[in-house]
């Protein structure tokens, strides 16, 4: 059974960096769409200061991560409104999964983990790939 999730837990820093990677963004634009000093955002980036909820959150938004990721938890990088933007999400039937998976908590994320890594070795289950 495989975890999809980091083994090894990251600090804010880390996650910090890869989300504004991730996204493209330099610190002046976040610093312009968060209204958190650029300053303050380098010290988040070097690991000498970790930001409190209420900022944590309004970078989150703005990164469009999961906040719970964002602070270290072991939870999915991505929300489930990031993922249903990005055009991932095409049937009602994914929607409702995504959301169910929200509502677990670690525990029950590796479970269905697992579950998915299971079935994903079963051919009948796979979609179809398109050619």
């Amino acid at each position: 059974m495989t975890d999809n999730y980091d083994s090894k837990i990251k600090p804010f820093s880390e996650r910090y960096k890869m989300a504004m990677e991730l996204r493209n963004m330099k610190a002046v634009e976040l610093s312009r769409r968060t209204g958190i000093s650029e300053p303050a955002l380098s010290q988040y980036a070097s690991g000498k200061a970790e930001p409190k909820k209420d900022r944590a959150v309004r970078i989150a938004e703005v990164l469009e991560v999961n906040h719970s990721w964002l602070i270290g938890l072991n939870k999915p990088m991505e929300t489930v409104d990031s993922i249903k933007n990005s055009g991932l999400s095409e049937t009602k039937q994914y929607r409702e999964v995504l959301l169910m998976l929200d509502r677990l908590n670690e525990d029950g994320l590796s479970k269905v983990s697992g579950y998915v890594s299971d079935l994903l070795e079963i051919s009948k289950y796979l979609a179809d790939k398109p050619s």
